[in-house]
């Protein structure tokens, strides 16, 4: 036996063919199309709906079927097996019938997920409002979860007809919340085993206390949100799963109002009482929830009427005021994670870690002290400050360590799925992917770094501890000198112009020393070079950098930058380089060298 038990406890007093009639009357029925039959005919001409035939004769809705355009969605004579309409008084079966009914042509290629009005009416707050009807398209059309258009687009005169294998009923609170995909999350939480059941007093009829209802429903993405600004508490809980019982029976009570249908009209900026306290509601600008926490919660869709109340969807949950204890700072942060080395880098920066502090709102990409060491390597350098000469200074360093921050808060969970671009403290623009689990980034020469650990919370912000060190696009400061070098035959070089404010060495005189400073970027212009390419070399006569073929041991490094163009040459004379240094020579001729003083 099929059995309508919470359509059976509806309490419905209403006189549903005045109120249809008079809906009705203000409807453009458009020019009837007298080749097709009517909606009402389209069914009593129907062999398998004759049980659906009688009921509409029965309590008189054939006459106004036939005065409007509607939608049907028509039961078959299976879906009222086992059904005794005896039970039901004229008004609960005509609400019940009228159900099943649209004001207006809905074919199926203009149905959509999500929600209509029927022409059933709530009974319970004298406004008689509509009751909605839940569309969800997957390979068929479902409707309130439990009926399947089986043969759809039977076109009338005056709207359509679609066939449907079950009665489709009349929806209460919990019907819209386990048929709704977008409340999936809701429902775990209220059927939590250790939760009051919820279920059953959502399906509490509206003539009986505590309904009728409204529900502020929040959808899973809420729930993803809620989670998101737990963690960043530090509170310990990371899912659903993690919330004490009374914490999640008191949340989920702040989203119920008990004994009240209050719809969007009905909602005033103030307080709002609630199931589990009070909340204050904001309608200056659609309407918006400020909880506990001083978190604002927006109303994303309004006035979902069920039988027994009234569900608005909510874009997070409203939480009970959380007590949680003092985030940690930055630089806090920093040493429970053993980030020496970056805490190192923002001290070199006089006043950065200072307004770090101060800052209303940063993310800061944290690299690890592995991360600066792979860093250290990649630039030849022993340590900070040879690393701060291979990238230029420490202007450089700044604008290194302000790509890693971002002005605004940024949980991974508050990412967009794939890309995302910020703008960084240094001003220059950094790339964040996330892929829904993990998160990634993106610095200027398109080398990535991931995120090892996401959503570390501080006081002003949030810190993620990634594996590189990322780099922003680097202004040169360097001191740049450019040496003219002449040569005497195959005896001698000597310096014929010098280019920058630097006195490397006396002009004309052959095989002169010359005083190179380190930091300064070089470049040599050797005149005859096809006959004369010039070496540098170390006390050992071994060749560092060289103008042609032979390969000197410095050549590959990305601090020393080493370039040939024409007959020049140009390098950086970092630390390392220096330390080697000792003369140049002529790879052809022995006899063209002279010696390199360092300072």
């Amino acid at each position: 036996m099929i059995k309508l038990k919470k359509i059976s406890k509806l309490v419905l007093g209403f006189l549903v063919i005045v109120g249809f009639s008079s809906c009705s009357s203000d409807d453009d029925a458009g020019t009837p199309i007298d080749s097709f039959p009517t909606t009402f005919e389209i069914i009593s001409n129907s062999e398998n709906h004759t049980v659906l035939t009688s009921l509409i004769l029965e309590t008189g809705l054939d006459e106004v079927l036939d005065s409007g355009t509607f939608t049907v969605f028509a039961p078959d004579d299976n879906a009222f097996e086992g059904i005794d309409a005896t039970q039901f008084s004229e008004e609960e079966l005509s609400n019940l019938l009228l159900n099943h009914v649209i004001t207006g042509n809905a074919e199926s290629q203009n149905l959509s997920n999500g929600y209509i009005e029927t022409n059933a009416r709530e009974s319970f707050s004298g406004n008689e409002h509509r009751i909605n009807m839940l569309i969800t398209l997957t390979d068929d059309v479902r409707l309130n979860g439990a009926s399947t258009v089986t043969n759809p687009d039977l076109v009338a005169n005056n709207g359509v007809v679609h066939v449907v294998d079950e009665l489709i009923p009349i929806p209460d609170m919990v019907t819209f919340a386990t048929a709704d995909p977008q409340f999936e999350t809701l429902v775990e939480a209220i059927t939590r085993e250790d939760q009051p059941d919820f279920d059953d007093i959502l399906s509490t009829p509206a003539g009986e206390e505590p309904a009728p209802f409204t529900l502020f429903a929040p959808n899973n993405d809420a729930f993803q949100s809620a989670l998101a600004f737990l963690i960043s508490q530090e509170t310990g809980i990371e899912s659903l799963e993690d919330l004490p019982q009374e914490t999640l029976e008191e949340a989920i009570s702040l989203h119920l109002v008990a004994g009240g249908n209050v719809r969007a009209s009905d909602l005033t900026s103030g307080p709002l009482e609630m199931l589990g306290g009070t909340i204050e509601i904001d309608t200056n600008n659609g309407v918006t929830i400020t909880d506990a926490n001083g978190r604002e919660i927006t109303v994303l869709t309004s006035d979902i009427q069920t039988s027994n109340g009234v569900i608005h969807v909510i874009d997070n949950v409203i939480l009970p005021e959380l007590e949680v204890e003092d985030l940690p700072t930055l630089v806090e942060a920093a040493e429970n994670a053993g980030l020496t080395n970056l805490l190192d880098a923002i001290a070199e920066i006089d006043g950065l870690g200072e307004s770090l502090l101060d800052a209303d709102a940063i993310t800061v990409f944290a690299p690890t002290n592995e991360a600066f060491d792979a860093a250290l390597e990649a630039f030849d350098a022993t340590n900070l400050d040879e690393l701060i000469t291979a990238i230029g200074g420490v202007e450089n360093l700044e604008t290194v360590l302000g790509f890693h921050v971002i002005p605004a808060v940024a949980f991974a969970n508050d990412l967009e799925m794939g890309e995302n671009n910020f703008e960084t403290l240094s001003g220059q623009e950094l790339t964040v992917n996330f892929d829904g689990q993990d998160v990634s980034v993106v610095d200027a020469n398109g080398e990535v770094a991931n995120v090892i650990q996401a959503d570390v919370a501080i006081e002003n912000g949030v810190v993620h501890i990634i594996d590189a060190v990322l780099l922003p696009e680097l202004g040169q400061d360097l001191n740049e000198v450019t040496l003219v070098i002449g040569n005497d035959g195959a005896s001698a070089y000597f310096v014929s112009e010098i280019i920058g404010d630097e006195n490397v060495t006396s002009l004309n005189e052959n095989n002169s020393t010359w005083t190179m400073t380190q930091g300064t970027r070089y470049t040599l212009v050797v005149e005859n070079a096809g006959s004369h390419p010039i070496g540098l070399r170390d006390s050992m006569d071994s060749l560092l950098l060289s103008q042609d073929s032979s390969e000197g041991s410095f050549e590959a490094s990305e601090a020393i930058d080493f370039q040939i163009e024409g007959n020049a040459i140009s390098f950086t004379l970092t630390e390392d380089l220096a330390q080697e240094l000792d003369n140049y020579v002529c790879n052809i001729h022995g006899a063209m060298t002279g010696g390199i003083v360092i300072q």
